[in-house]
């Protein structure tokens, strides 16, 4: 029963160790899957300083924005890329 941006920031905490505190995100696009019922927000953000993270449970790969994120080793057949690829069109200002 939350709203998406606290959620997003929740995750990212569970996740990362990253508070609120630490970076300030905008809720940038949304994708909705009819046919599953599915719908999937999308947040950006930069850290406000340095960070180190903490790993929950699974091993985070971190890698360069320049990464190919169509490549097929990353989920949601090339949405990564296009998402990426969005941020990079709209020149999101933090």
């Amino acid at each position: 029963n939350e709203d998406g941006l606290t959620a997003a920031y929740r995750e990212l905490n569970e996740e990362t160790g990253i508070l609120s505190d630490d970076i300030h995100l905008k809720h940038f696009m949304d994708f909705k899957y009819h046919y599953y019922d599915v719908s999937l927000e999308v947040y950006v953000g930069q850290l406000n300083k340095e960070f180190n993270l903490v790993e929950e449970v699974n091993e985070l790969l971190w890698v360069l924005e320049t990464e190919d994120f169509y490549n097929k080793n990353y989920a949601g057949d090339g949405n990564i890329g296009h998402i990426i690829k969005q941020i990079e069109y709209e020149k999101i200002r933090y």
